[in-house]
This record gives C-alpha cells, sequence and structure tokens, in this order.
C-alpha cells in the first residue's frame, strides 16, 4: 500500500497534468459519466482538454432508470455545453440490478421492455441505438455492461476510460486507486489502473476531497452541476454523505428516503415500479431491521441456529434456496477446517474478525438482507450471467457432446485455443462475410465463388427465455431475413450431419427472429467441403467439389420441438453447474 506524498501544486493543476498526459498517449479516450458531483468535475476538465485539442471522446451515460429528474437535465446540460466534442453513448438497455429492499424480487430490470408503463420515465430523445452495441444482451449485470463497453470501445487501440471516484470516500476506493499489485498501471502512474493490454482506468481526481469538488465550482460558476445537491443540502444531508447511485444497492439504500422529499412525483412512480421501495425507505434507518442497521438479536426462546432455520422458513422459496446454498458452502469450508460442529455463537472478537464460523454470522446475513453473504466472506460474482444465463449453440452442443470438455471450458474456464478445424471453417466464413479471397488459391477461389451469399453477415440473434437466452450470429440472410444461411466445412460426406434430426441450430434462428416479428420461408445450410489429411502433413483446403444446399426443416412441429429440447438442455446445464458449484 502506497503513503500519501504531497506535491507543490493544487488538485486542479495536478488533475489538468494527469489528463494531458492521457490525451498524449491513448489514441481512443472515453469518460464513464454519472451526472455526480464528482463526475462532473472531472468531465468539465477532460472535456475542456479535448476542446483545447479539437479532440472527439466518447462520453458513456448508463441510464439506470431510477434516477432524479435533476441528474437528467444537469446531463443534457453536459451534452448541449460540450456537443462538438463529444461522441454520445446514452445507454438505456435492460440491466439486472440488486434490489437490497425486497426478498421477492431481489434483482430488478431496468428499462424492462415487459413493464414499459411503469417506467419511471420515458427514454431521452438522446438515448443511443441500442442496436449498434453487438455485445449487448436484456438482462445483463450493470458490471459486466462497464467491462466490456471499454474494450468494444477500445477497437483494439489504446484506449483510456476516465473515471471520476476520489480515494478519500472509502477505503476500498482508496486501495482501488493506490495499490499497486503486479505494477498494473500504465507507465507507472498511480492514478491508472491496466484492465487488458489496451485498455485502462484513469483517475484524474482521485486525490480531490469534498471541500475540493465544490470550491471548483464556485471558481467557475459559469460550469453547470447538478442542482440536486443544492436540494439535498436544504433537506439537511451532509456534503460527506451526499450520494447519486441507484437507490436500491445494500449501501445506497440508506439514502432511498431522500427521493419522497427531493422528488416527490419521482418517488410515487418508484413506489409502482420496484418491490419493497416504500417498506425499505421507513425502516431503512431501524436497527436490528431486515432492511436497516446491522445490530441485531435473537428472540429468547430461539438458539441463533434454530432462529436462522425459522427465518429461512418465512423467505420465499427462491431466497430460501439461495441462503441455503451459500449457508452449506460456509459450513462445509469450516469443516475442512477442523470444525466438525458450527458453534452457535463464537467469541465476540473471532466473529467481528471473521475467524471463526457461527450461526450467528448465517442469520446475520437473513436479518441485513446480505444477498452476496459478504457477512461469511463470500463475494459478488463478476457476472452471474455467465454461468447460465447465457447460452450459445456451441454451448449447448458441446454439452450434449461431451460433458467433461464443457466442465473444462465453461465451470473451470479454460479458455478453448481452438485447432485447425475450427480455424479453417472460421477462415471460409471471414471470407465469404467480408468478399476476401486473397488467403485462397484460384482453385479454391472457384469453389468459394459458387457459394450462395445473401445481403446481410453475421447477424446477432437472442432467442429469449423466461431465465436464459440463447444468443447466435446468423451466418447471412436476406434484408427481409425470408431466407437464412449457416455455412458449414467439413470432411467429404460430412454433410449427413445437417440432415439428422438433432441439428436444429438453424431452428434456433428461426424463433430468435420469431420473437422479434420476422417469419423465415426458407433456411438452409451451404456445405463446403474441405480436403487434406493433417496426419500426412496436408494442410486442410477448399475442395474441387461444388458447395452443397442442404435445406433445414422449419416447420412448427420441428421449431415447437427444439424450444421445448433447448428448454429441457437448460435445465440440465443448470444443475450441472449447481452440481459443482
Amino acid at each position: 500500500m502506497s503513503k500519501k506524498i504531497y506535491i507543490n501544486k493544487t488538485v486542479v493543476a495536478a488533475s489538468k497534468e494527469r489528463i494531458s498526459k492521457t490525451f498524449d498517449d491513448f489514441e481512443r479516450i472515453y469518460i464513464s459519466f454519472s451526472g455526480g458531483k464528482d463526475s462532473s468535475v472531472m468531465t468539465h476538465l477532460v472535456l475542456d482538454e479535448a476542446k483545447r485539442r479539437g479532440r472527439k471522446v466518447g462520453l458513456l451515460i448508463i441510464d439506470l432508470e431510477a434516477q432524479y429528474n435533476e441528474t437528467i437535465i444537469h446531463i443534457n446540460e453536459i451534452c448541449d455545453k460540450y456537443k462538438e466534442n463529444i461522441d454520445l453513448h446514452w445507454f438505456c438497455g435492460e440491466l439486472l440490478l440488486r434490489n437490497a429492499v425486497s426478498d421477492f424480487e431481489p434483482k430488478w430490470v431496468c428499462w424492462d421492455e415487459t413493464k414499459k408503463d411503469l417506467w419511471i420515465r420515458d427514454k431521452p430523445k438522446r438515448a443511443s441505438d441500442l442496436s449498434q452495441y453487438d455485445f449487448y444482451v436484456p438482462k445483463m449485470e450493470f458490471e459486466e455492461l462497464m467491462v466490456i463497453f471499454g474494450k468494444w470501445y477500445s477497437r483494439g487501440k489504446m484506449c483510456a476510460a476516465f473515471i471520476g471516484i476520489r480515494s478519500d470516500e472509502s477505503l476500498h476506493r482508496y486501495r482501488a486507486i493506490v495499490s499497486n499489485k503486479n505494477n498494473l498501471t500504465h507507465k507507472g502512474y498511480k492514478w491508472t489502473t491496466k484492465l487488458n493490454k489496451n485498455l485502462f482506468n484513469v483517475y484524474p481526481i482521485y486525490d480531490w476531497r469534498t471541500e475540493d469538488i465544490w470550491l471548483f465550482h464556485l471558481k467557475n460558476p459559469e460550469l453547470c452541476y447538478n442542482k440536486i445537491y443544492d436540494m439535498m443540502t436544504r433537506a439537511g444531508v451532509k456534503f460527506s454523505s451526499q450520494r447519486l447511485c441507484q437507490p436500491f444497492g445494500d449501501d445506497q439504500k440508506k439514502g432511498l428516503w431522500l427521493y419522497h422529499i427531493l422528488e416527490p412525483s419521482t418517488w410515487y412512480k418508484l413506489i409502482n415500479r420496484v418491490s419493497g421501495v416504500n417498506s425499505g425507505s421507513l425502516y431503512v434507518h431501524e436497527r436490528g431491521n431486515i432492511n436497516g442497521s446491522v445490530d441485531i438479536d435473537k428472540p429468547v426462546n430461539h438458539t441463533w441456529e434454530s432462529y436462522t432455520n425459522f427465518l429461512l422458513k418465512s423467505l420465499p422459496l427462491k431466497m430460501q434456496n439461495h441462503y441455503r446454498d451459500n449457508f452449506i458452502k460456509f459450513i462445509s469450508g469450516w469443516k475442512r477446517r477442523g470444525y466438525s460442529k458450527i458453534p452457535d455463537k463464537a467469541p465476540h472478537d473471532l466473529e467481528i474478525k471473521s475467524w471463526a464460523p457461527s450461526w450467528k454470522r448465517m442469520c446475520r446475513c437473513i436479518l441485513r438482507n446480505d444477498y452476496y453473504c459478504k457477512g461469511l466472506g463470500q463475494t459478488q460474482p463478476k457476472s452471474e450471467a455467465y454461468g447460465f444465463n447465457y447460452l450459445s449453440y456451441s454451448q449447448i452442443s458441446l454439452f450434449k457432446r461431451d460433458k467433461q470438455a464443457y466442465y473444462e471450458s465453461y465451470v473451470l474456464k479454460n479458455k478453448f485455443k481452438g485447432n485447425e478445424y475450427t480455424d479453417f471453417g472460421i477462415k471460409v466464413g471471414s471470407a465469404l462475410e467480408k468478399n476476401d479471397f486473397s488467403l485462397f488459391n484460384d482453385s479454391e477461389i472457384k469453389t468459394l465463388l459458387k457459394v450462395k451469399r445473401l445481403d446481410l453477415f453475421e447477424q446477432k440473434t437472442i432467442l429469449k427465455y423466461e431465465n436464459f437466452y440463447v444468443i447466435g450470429y446468423l451466418d447471412s440472410a436476406t434484408q427481409d431475413f425470408k431466407h437464412i444461411i449457416d455455412y458449414k466445412t467439413g470432411g467429404v460426406g460430412k454433410h449427413i450431419q445437417y440432415k439428422k434430426d438433432d441439428y436444429n441450430q438453424l431452428q434456433i434462428y428461426v424463433l430468435s427472429l420469431r420473437q422479434k416479428g420476422l417469419y423465415v420461408d426458407k433456411a438452409s445450410v451451404e456445405f463446403i467441403t474441405r480436403k487434406g489429411n493433417l496426419y500426412k502433413g496436408e494442410p486442410f483446403c477448399v475442395s474441387e467439389t461444388p458447395p452443397i444446399s442442404l435445406d433445414v426443416d422449419i416447420s412448427y412441429k420441428k421449431l415447437k420441438k427444439t424450444y421445448w429440447e433447448l428448454l429441457k438442455t437448460a435445465e440440465e446445464i443448470s444443475c450441472f453447474y449447481e452440481r459443482f458449484k
């Protein structure tokens, strides 16, 4: 851990210097802008530098629907002021968010299309077209989006993401910024964090204090800020406690009561929109309460173990199973460390340091609504969606074909590196998509030019079930999607496998398109025969055999069968994950 080093500069001058260095070193730059006081100051400084240099930078706004109206007004002010220098990405997609004020709805989905009539407000006019984000899948995690967007925006070039957080706001933020584990920084700058080989987070105002933020605005009255902070001050909220965030998280729920005072019209919409909002606001300050402070006690006629089981039975079934699974994991871990029996209560000093197990610790998780069981030393998954909420056809087919290989690839996360067979298929598919055959000889090109190619290529499809999605990429299609094609490569005679009843990849695409109101008349496989023998040292190449066109059955009977088979497979995959948790 680094210690503080004081320099003979104002925080404003130091921040401008960091921003200037970032502009010098990075080809692509974007700002993660929330509309909060810290984010606003940083955005003014960064966009002022962009204006001075005549550059455009990305402005990422992740709109979580449940936000103060004043925040939206302020965001629009920023967009208007710097419109010449921003590449706007106002993201209003369906994101899965924590709801810590309800056991019946522990997660909620902002901008849920099925609840459009209950939306707190309409999507802003400046909202981005979601179709441009090929990584976006409805109900993805907020944290997941933050990471994936950076990778997408970088386009493989050196990219900096400006983040407006300050180290004095919390110990967690201080550690995140100044910790230099494995030297994961850009050029050794403590105010940067490496995310991957070409993407870095940059914290230009990390050393500012709350007083510095408001002093900056005092000295620069022409620069806009979010007026919701004026309203918070009038409501008696201390400067150090003024926060802007989605109001239902484990820590954020403490500020839920403010909505009722500051924006009553927004508040009444929140009550209808998200489960538990009203009760959460009433009891969030109460001690020993499910939504309140950490001090807890039990009824005199209960042990901590019996009280834990009593509380478990009072929860909805889904939440019962969620906590029970985490408790089993907790108990098993401590049994391996020598605790044959979990004590009802451990010595206080050991409990608060998490140095001993107890039923009291488990009970505290339920009473605090500690969904991720952080009190048991467990952590929030980076993305719960990467369990089984998102499925691909290749994932499904691998599970059916080889469960050991599936376990290694998707449970152990051992990345599949590909082989000569997959590489050849990718090579052919890419050539057909881009109409670029420069990697092939004249004989191969002659065959490839006979392959049927339609208007569109690599179209993303999403088949929605209630609890999961099946994602695919359609190789080729007409503009109206009346005809779709999937390209396949293989040895002589291997095309027969695509006539078998268990092949259902194109049926999945048809079902996905139907959910969007697009009806397919014809689905076919274009099979390109390859030749070559790896064992004899003969590399793969396209044979002279003309491509084989195979029409695929997309009758109602076949589509119905595919739909229910996928559901059954998803349930099997879910059980598979539970087995190896």
